[in-house]
């Protein structure tokens, strides 16, 4: 878990630039990687385009490469 909030962190082109994560939960682990389930919320505007997402998925942390990938991703306008 630490690994992954890190690597959020470091790397916020990961998820639309949010490098903090509102939930992350394990979900599953087997041999070569973890799935785990998370949720974040973002604001901002984008040219005249205002936005407020609230957006939750799967991130998969692969165990062998120490590196952390979007799997699935949904992000819903408030």
């Amino acid at each position: 878990m630490k690994l992954v909030r890190e690597d959020v962190a470091d790397r916020g082109g990961l998820l639309l630039g949010v490098k903090y994560l509102d939930k992350l939960k394990l979900n599953q682990c087997l041999v070569d990687h973890c799935l785990l389930d998370f949720e974040y919320t973002t604001s901002g505007s984008y040219q005249d385009f205002d936005y407020d997402l609230t957006c939750e998925g799967q991130l998969r942390f692969d165990l062998l490469e120490i590196e952390t990938t979007v799997e699935n991703q949904i992000c819903l306008d408030n």
